[in-house]
C-alpha cells in the first residue's frame, strides 16, 4: 500500500502518533488526580496509560507535559471514550472536547 493510500485507508479525521518522548497526562476533575503516561497522540484524541480505571463518557481537565521541556504543554478538556484493563494498567483513550489557553 502507498503512502498516499495508507492516508486515506485511516478511518480517523486525524492520524495518530505514537510517542517516544516520555509525555506524563495528568487527569483532575470532582473524582480527583490522576497521573499517567501518554503513548499515543492526535489532533482530536490521546491515549494514557492510567494506573486505575475511570468511567466512560466521564470528563477530565487534561495537562499534558514532557518531561525535557517544560514549554512542550497542553491543557485539555476531554472525555473518555473507552478505558480498557491491560495487566496493572489500564489503557485509556480520550477525545479532546476543548483545548484550554
Amino acid at each position: 500500500m502507498s503512502h498516499s493510500e495508507n492516508f486515506y485507508a485511516e478511518k480517523r479525521d486525524f492520524i495518530r502518533m505514537k510517542i517516544e518522548l516520555p509525555l506524563s497526562g495528568t487527569l483532575t476533575n470532582d473524582s480527583g488526580r490522576i497521573v499517567g503516561q501518554c503513548h499515543e497522540l492526535s489532533g482530536g484524541g490521546l491515549q494514557l496509560e492510567l494506573p486505575e480505571p475511570v468511567a466512560e463518557q466521564s470528563q477530565w481537565e487534561l495537562h499534558l507535559s514532557a518531561e525535557h521541556d517544560e514549554r512542550a504543554q497542553l491543557r485539555a478538556v476531554v472525555k473518555v471514550v473507552r478505558c480498557v484493563a491491560d495487566g496493572e494498567h489500564f489503557n485509556t483513550g480520550l477525545q479532546i472536547l476543548q483545548v484550554i489557553e
